[in-house]
């Protein structure tokens, strides 16, 4: 898309992997391109925790997150003997490594793309804000804010 004179903003996980992506994006690719304006977004800076590893599904709160996880993968579940509520977290960070784990104790694997259906199927149902998950629109406002702000002020 760049280079068809296009604005291009990549969005990364805040976790290592994405860091070195972002990085390698920004440092080799995006460079061939000055002329034309791109950004490179981290996740966990665009939404204010940039001191911890952040990806896209942290957007929403565990409790939901792990609810949507538990109703996608139901069927599993159920196929091994287990109640949804055997499906448990622990620890603390990013929820998605969290679940995947909480699916290996059970010895099944998590689809986190099952998991997006079933969300994106109710955020199409949602028409205000205050019908999000807790916590949801003040990080997706400030994901969008950054967004915004490196449409306007290119960082090459």
């Amino acid at each position: 898309m760049i280079g068809q004179d296009l604005h291009v903003v990549a969005l990364f996980d805040s976790d290592d992997e994405g860091r070195r992506q972002e990085e390698k994006l920004r440092t080799k690719w995006l460079t061939r391109y000055k002329q034309t304006p791109s950004a490179t977004i981290l996740f966990g800076e665009a939404v204010g925790v940039s001191k911890q590893n952040f990806m896209l599904e942290d957007l929403f709160p565990d409790d939901y997150y792990l609810e949507k996880a538990r109703e996608s993968h139901s069927q599993k579940l159920t196929s091994i003997g287990k109640q949804k509520t055997d499906l448990s977290l622990s620890g603390s960070g990013p929820i998605l490594p969290r679940i995947e784990q909480a699916f290996d104790n059970l010895g099944l694997q998590f689809n986190k793309g099952s998991a997006a259906k079933l969300i994106r199927k109710e955020l199409l149902k949602t028409t205000i804000l205050s019908d999000l998950p807790k916590g949801t629109a003040d990080k997706a406002r400030k994901l969008f804010s950054a967004i915004q702000k490196s449409f306007s002020t290119p960082e090459n």
